[in-house]
């Protein structure tokens, strides 16, 4: 017989978002007690009152220049949303506030500059300026209700080139359709007929932008559902930015198993998925950041004093092992999301896929290299009963030979980190 569904749930090898979620709730509970604010009665991670958003950003100049330019847009006839929950420790906005917000004011962009370039996201050549909120009502013909609005848009000065960054933090998804929603579109994919849509009906332009850039010549135009119906913003977001001569970047959380479970080079999580319904020529227009990555660059610079409480209010404390001389990093618990191995972040999901393709390759294990026989393979590794030599097993993971790093406690080290477990050949 086999496992029960409960057992089998704990080595599922992904976060789950609740876990993350908790964790996030825990640490803001904390810096707000710290600072002795007064919170939600049920809701400890929740400011009282929405007025009392400034003190959910960490630099105090921060929370001011927002409110000037809040006030500025006000008097020139212009919108400056501020979030529903921008008073709530989870709110993305709060978070993208507080991680470009300092750059942003102390109009030093090059940290900012560094952690996108590390990225291979291309910066604007010309000068450029920082621009939170942004919403231009004319693309789509939005002309009542909320128009699409992009978090942050590094705009450059000649107006050739700009990246719009929408970040995400604890969300599961991006937004749907408020029409499918409510209960008045049946999800029905109106791409042979766009007057099926509410939306365009009354003159909306997101299925004329669709088609004028391809996208109904594939998924998005062959699917029986409206792509619309569940993933609407990132379909406005992405139409918006091109539209506007741009570049789309994700700003996300790594922990979020919601968007890369596997990291940015696996093929699971929205990123991955929504990214099929796009034409080939577009996808490079995609990019994607985690915030631990930015943080891992503004490391480098001391003089962001602000960042230890960055990385305080948002759980992000790090871990160093040194094995064999060698640095791995890896953050979180007992079990990792993710380790860094010679440059690379490795996930609990690579290695599951490395041991399923080992299985399919040696349906018994000891017919690769008679490892079991062999002394000089001293460690096994042990998932589900079965029994994987290591140091191969990373190798398939890390896309190397074995000769590029040490077996043993080097390798043994990342396994660990990750959850899996590791223990001495019998007889080795």
């Amino acid at each position: 017989m086999g496992n029960s569904s409960r057992k089998n749930a704990q080595s599922w090898p992904y976060t789950r978002h609740k876990d993350f979620e908790e964790k996030l709730r825990t640490s803001n509970a904390s810096w707000f007690a710290e600072r002795g604010f007064s919170i939600n009665n049920r809701m400890p991670y929740l400011l009282e009152h929405w007025e009392d958003w400034p003190k959910n950003i960490i630099l105090p100049e921060v929370a001011q220049f927002i409110q000037a330019e809040q006030k500025r847009r006000n008097e020139a006839g212009e919108r400056f949303p501020l979030h529903k929950y921008i008073h709530h420790g989870l709110s993305s906005q709060a978070m993208l506030f507080n991680l470009i917000g300092p750059f942003v004011v102390s109009r030093n962009l090059i940290p900012f500059i560094l952690a996108f370039t590390a990225r291979g996201i291309d910066w604007p050549q010309q000068n450029v300026v920082p621009i939170f909120e942004v919403e231009n009502p004319k693309i789509f013909n939005e002309d009542t209700g909320q128009p699409t609005s992009i978090d942050l848009e590094i705009k450059s000065y000649d107006n050739t080139r700009s990246l719009f960054i929408e970040a995400k933090l604890v969300e599961r998804e991006f937004g749907g359709c408020s029409v499918f929603q409510g209960g008045d579109c049946d999800g029905h994919n109106p791409s042979k007929n766009f007057n099926y849509c509410y939306l365009h009906y009354i003159g909306r332009l997101y299925w004329i932008l669709l088609e004028k850039y391809g996208f109904l010549s594939g998924l998005a135009g062959t699917s029986p559902i409206c792509p619309l119906a569940l993933y609407y913003q990132f379909f406005r977001e992405l139409i918006f930015a091109i539209e506007s001569g741009g570049d789309f970047v994700l700003l996300y959380d790594e922990r979020n198993p919601s968007f890369y479970p596997d990291g940015l080079s696996g093929d699971r999580g929205l990123m991955p998925f929504l990214t099929t319904f796009v034409p080939d020529e577009l996808r490079k227009r995609i990019h994607s950041i985690n915030i631990q990555q930015m943080v891992d660059i503004f490391r480098h610079h001391h003089e962001l004093t602000w960042l230890t409480e960055f990385e305080k209010k948002y759980a992000l404390e790090s871990r160093e092992l040194m094995v064999n001389n060698r640095k791995i990093s890896y953050s979180g618990g007992a079990k990792m999301n993710r380790v860094k191995f010679i440059g690379t972040y490795i996930t609990r999901g690579m290695v599951l896929k490395a041991l399923d393709d080992f299985d399919k390759k040696y349906p018994n294990t000891n017919n690769y290299d008679n490892w079991l026989e062999k002394c000089n393979y001293k460690y096994e590794l042990i998932e589900k009963g079965k029994r994987y030599p290591p140091k191969h097993i990373l190798s398939e993971v890390r896309k190397i030979t074995t000769d590029n790093f040490g077996g043993g406690n080097q390798t043994n080290q990342v396994f660990k980190a990750l959850g899996f477990e590791i223990r001495k050949k019998h007889g080795a």
